[in-house]
């Protein structure tokens, strides 16, 4: 292909397109030549990521999100976009039990697109090996309050029970069901369990799976 263009290192006016670098190259040394279009693209990327750390600095949240998440069709192997989505869905790698749903869901595929592609840092290791604790003790005290909460309903059934008050009995019986009922609705014991064995046991990958 020529024209009037001329490369900047060789001299050389001709040039071609190189499939596997998907880039115009010179046909003598091999420099891509500069699409103007993705130089003025690259340039407003950059500072839209300057934009985002500058949100991220201050703690906001979903101005950072909001500044980063337009790039992601655009650079999707961008490594950065999911490190600073991270950092936000964290709240700054503060945030270790991730009460919303949504931002342990986020922060979940975030994780996997920086390990496929090695983006993880000392930061996030760091962030990753204090949740775990975090949520070990969590499923932990989980577990003892289940455990405490039987025993005091069949504690009380029982000592209904010795009375020989056949009404009374069956009040301790009602009142243990609902609080055993309660329980199993906020707490979920079962799948807490699970996942505190899972934990114990190694049986992971990805932090946000726990």
């Amino acid at each position: 292909m020529n024209g009037a263009w001329s490369c900047p290192v060789c001299g050389s006016r001709s040039r071609h397109y190189n499939r596997a670098r998907l880039a115009l190259v010179c046909d003598q040394c091999g420099r891509a030549v500069v699409d103007p279009e993705q130089e003025l693209q690259r340039r407003q990327y950059d500072r839209a990521m300057q934009l985002a750390r500058e949100h991220l600095r201050v703690g906001n949240w979903d101005q950072c999100r909001r500044t980063v998440q337009p790039w992601l069709d655009r650079y999707p192997a961008e490594r950065l976009n999911y490190q600073l989505l991270l950092a936000t869905a964290t709240r700054g790698y503060a945030d270790l039990l991730l009460s919303d749903f949504q931002g342990a869901a986020d922060a979940r595929g975030y994780w996997e697109k920086l390990a496929a592609l090695r983006g993880l840092n000392a930061a996030m290791t760091s962030y990753a090996a204090r949740r775990i604790h975090a949520r070990k003790q969590q499923l932990r005290r989980t577990r003892n309050v289940t455990v405490t909460a039987m025993l005091l309903a069949g504690g009380v059934v029982l000592a209904a029970g010795a009375l020989g008050n056949g009404l009374l009995l069956l009040a301790a019986m009602l009142a243990a069901v609902v609080l055993l009922h309660k329980l199993w609705q906020s707490l979920k014991p079962i799948e807490s369990i699970r996942a505190l064995r899972r934990i114990e046991a190694g049986q992971f990958q990805n932090p946000f799976d726990i």
